[in-house]
């Protein structure tokens, strides 16, 4: 079925800067198509708080517990390496 509008053609890297995002989204369409989409190295997306304070609240517990996950999976990784190397 043809399209008027052609996904194959499109930038997305210069239609994401053209609506100002932050970052690319992940989708699976748009994977490896960057294209010349260049992220704001100045703005800390995680300082962007929501104006409703519930949300905000709910968004910096997500983030924390993101947090510790990260540095869990860290440790785990560490130990996982320690004992490799003792086994060899």
């Amino acid at each position: 079925r043809a399209s008027v509008f052609s996904l194959s053609r499109l930038d997305f890297g210069g239609a994401a800067t053209g609506f100002g995002l932050l970052y690319m989204p992940k989708m699976p369409e748009i994977k490896g198509k960057t294209g010349s989409f260049v992220a704001e190295p100045n703005v800390d997306i995680s300082k962007i708080a929501f104006k409703n304070a519930q949300r905000e609240r709910h968004r910096q517990a997500t983030m924390e517990e993101k947090k510790k996950r990260k540095l869990e999976r860290k440790r785990n990784g560490l130990r996982k390496e320690k004992n490799k190397r003792r086994r060899k």
